[in-house]
């Protein structure tokens, strides 16, 4: 057998993780009973979900396994990301063994987890073969209606929770623009920044550059090799229009060309290789975000 591809990581790693999520929503449903206002159904209910969401997963990993499917690998699993989720499953498990947690606390602990990037990465997994079965094509939209199943129990009987863990969209001022012709690579990256920033998106380097023409943005991630307008056309008109354009641009591509790491480092622009790990990707966002405010300081 050759050698996994990154999503074949991803999704073996996600067949995991949606097994947790189900064992501990039916233990926890079985701690809060049948009497607890509707709360141990509410569990039950998430816990089928989990359930699904780990047969999705396991049908994805037959299928590329058996197509040996050659997916744009964009994002890559990194250990921080495994353990961050993981570990939040693990001090949730143990509470419930150990102590006597309240309805609000195990929401919390709940939200922290449907919110991290474990659901973020499964989304890019299903929206990447969502032309391979319809099962695929309805997972988004049912994660979504998961999410929103959640928002709404909490919000009948805990709304502040919401707020106080930054789950619900609020006001910010920094906006990012993803400018890519891969959608399952878009819906991701808006997915993964969004809990931070407004983020708009555009499918080729045309309709990036209409964007900026019209709004200021923050922070400008291009891929290179797209139709229509491909991404340094995109950068060189953006930047004949408005020069400080240059230092809010993020490169995000694969297999770039000699010529195009020599336009990369003539004009000091940032970039990351496709694959990447979701906190490489952070990093770099956040990166590009700080040097950017520091010209806007000493242009001030």
């Amino acid at each position: 057998m050759g050698e996994s591809l990154p999503i074949e990581e991803i999704v073996n790693w996600l067949i995991h993780v949606e097994k947790r999520a189900e064992n501990l929503y039916r233990s926890a449903a079985v701690r809060f009973g049948d009497n607890h206002q509707g709360f141990g159904p509410f569990l039950r209910s998430f816990a089928d979900d989990e359930a699904w969401h780990a047969e999705v997963m396991a049908r994805a990993a037959d299928y590329l396994h058996k197509n040996r499917l050659e997916t744009e690998a964009a994002i890559t699993l990194d250990k921080e990301t495994m353990e961050k989720v993981e570990r939040q499953f693990s001090m949730n498990c143990e509470r419930l063994s150990q102590e006597d947690p309240s309805e609000e606390d195990l929401l919390r602990c709940i939200v922290a987890c449907e919110y991290s990037e474990w659901n973020d990465l499964f989304l890019y997994v299903v929206n990447a073969l969502k032309n391979a079965g319809k099962e695929f094509q309805h997972a988004a939209a049912k994660l979504q209606q998961h999410r929103e199943k959640l928002e709404g129990f909490i919000k009948s009987r805990h709304p502040a929770i919401l707020d106080e863990m930054g789950v619900l969209p609020s006001v910010w001022e920094t906006s990012i623009l993803v400018v890519d012709d891969s959608p399952p690579i878009v819906e991701m990256l808006a997915s993964v920044l969004g809990m931070d920033a407004e983020v708009e998106t555009a499918q080729d380097g045309k309709e990036g550059f209409e964007k900026t023409s019209r709004k200021y943005f923050d922070l400008i991630i291009s891929d290179l090799n797209m139709p229509v307008m491909n991404g340094i056309e995109f950068y060189t008109q953006a930047v004949r229009q408005d020069p400080t354009a240059a230092e809010r641009f993020l490169f995000f591509t694969a297999d770039p060309r000699s010529e195009d790491l020599a336009f990369f480092e003539r004009n000091e622009i940032t970039f990351l290789l496709k694959p990447s790990t979701i906190n490489e990707i952070r990093r770099a966002v956040r990166e590009v975000l700080e040097e950017s405010s520091r010209e806007k300081l000493r242009d001030h």
